[in-house]
Formats: structure tokens, sequence, C-alpha cells
């Protein structure tokens, strides 16, 4: 993905390179990058997981990937994080445990744009003690899940913006196919 190695608060980039200053990047990181710590608390860690997880009005999740991103702090290969602490249901997590590092989320920043994040994050924030910016933060406490919101519609909104209408047919018609 292009945005991994991406310093927090940076535009979003696609995979063929174009920008998107509407989304800002928060925790893509690659082996090796230096983070601040900071202990974030328990709502925090669960608005996160719901945020991730999803529910029948709101869908974060996007761009899923053919294989699975280790962990780049501790190298942990498989992240699982159980959702079932938080009465988290999912039907592709039967056990109450989510497999992380396979897709993207993205949640409203304000009115203005959005905010993207490997679901890695919430291990790096439960684990690693990952300092997340505050601007995030504030977006992520003022997150409605009660609310209609679908990013993959937002991000193929995006991708015909900026890449065309063609990009944005084909990346709908594999969006179905998923």
């Amino acid at each position: 993905k292009e945005n991994f190695g991406s310093s927090d608060l940076s535009n979003y980039r696609t995979d063929l390179g174009t920008q998107f200053v509407e989304v800002q990047t928060v925790g893509w990181l690659t082996d090796g990058t230096k983070y601040d710590k900071e202990s974030s608390s328990s709502e925090i860690i669960e608005r996160l997981a719901k945020v991730i997880v999803g529910s029948e009005r709101s869908k974060s999740t996007l761009n899923p990937v053919r294989g699975i991103q280790a962990c780049p702090i501790c190298g942990e290969e498989k992240v699982l994080f159980d959702i079932d602490q938080f009465g988290l249901t999912d039907s592709r997590s039967p056990e109450g445990r989510y497999l992380l590092g396979i897709e993207e989320a993205w949640i409203p920043m304000g009115e203005s744009g959005f905010f993207s994040f490997p679901t890695m994050l919430l291990h790096y924030v439960v684990e690693h003690a990952y300092a997340l910016p505050h601007e995030f933060v504030r977006s992520l406490l003022n997150f409605d899940f009660q609310a209609e919101f679908n990013a993959p519609a937002e991000y193929l909104r995006l991708v015909e913006k900026y890449e065309g209408a063609d990009e944005a047919e084909a990346l709908k018609i594999m969006q179905e196919l998923e």
C-alpha cells in the first residue's frame, strides 16, 4: 500500500499514487518506524474496535488486501483481537476474534474529510501504546455509530473525482465481488 511509512496526518495516496487531500493518514507504520507512546483510555479502544467491526448503519472498513500484514513493531503475524469484550459481533469473526491487518478503515474528520488507518492500529494502540493524534481522537470520540456511514462509497467518490469514472467503476465491480 502507498500509505505505509507515511507520517500521521499526511495526505492519503491510492495504490496508483493519487493523493486525496480530503483524507489524512494515521498509523501507517513500517518496520522500524519511530512513534510516540501514550496510553489510550478504554473508551478510545472500544470506539476504535466498534469502528473497525462496523454495524448495520456504519461500514468503515475498505480495501481488503490479499494476505495478512504482520505487526511491524513486534512481528506478530496473525493478530486477532477479542471483540467479545465489547459485546461486538461480526459474521466474519464467529469465534469473537477479529483478524486485524487485512484492510483499512476510515472515519469522518468533521465535515471536511476523513482519516484513514490500517485496522492494525487497534493492535498498535492496545499492545504498543501508540499515541494517536489528538485530531484523530476528537473525530473518533465524535463518531456517531447510529448515523449512516459508508467508507467504501466515499472512497469510490474520491477515486472518481481524482482518477476518473472508469477507475471508479472497475473498483466498484471488485468491491461487489468481495
